[in-house]
């Protein structure tokens, strides 16, 4: 989800081929998450969860969320507000309460 963000942000911002490649090249270094059941099942809970708890959660996030979740490592964004509303999910942000 994130990459497919990312690319969107490319295209509608018009940028140039060598802009694209630079983005690209940097984005070889990280590890994509590649579909599976167990990833939609997470996806789905924390989709679930969040509006359990009476806060929304955009698809993307939820993606984002379930990624998270499913490897059991922590979700690092300025954008903490978009995923408090997911149990059981660690949450990385300079702009997040601590408490």
């Amino acid at each position: 989800m994130t990459v497919a963000e990312l690319e969107y942000w490319a295209l509608a911002r018009n940028w140039g081929t060598a802009r694209r490649y630079r983005m690209h090249a940097y984005l070889r270094q990280y590890v994509v998450q590649p579909f599976s059941r167990a990833l939609c099942q997470r996806w789905a809970a924390a989709t679930h969860g969040a509006n359990q708890n009476r806060l929304s959660i955009s698809c993307s996030d939820a993606w984002v969320a379930a990624v998270a979740l499913l490897n059991g490592i922590p979700l690092v964004t300025n954008n903490w507000k978009h995923y408090q509303g997911v149990d059981d999910l660690e949450i990385l942000s300079e702009s997040a309460p601590h408490g």
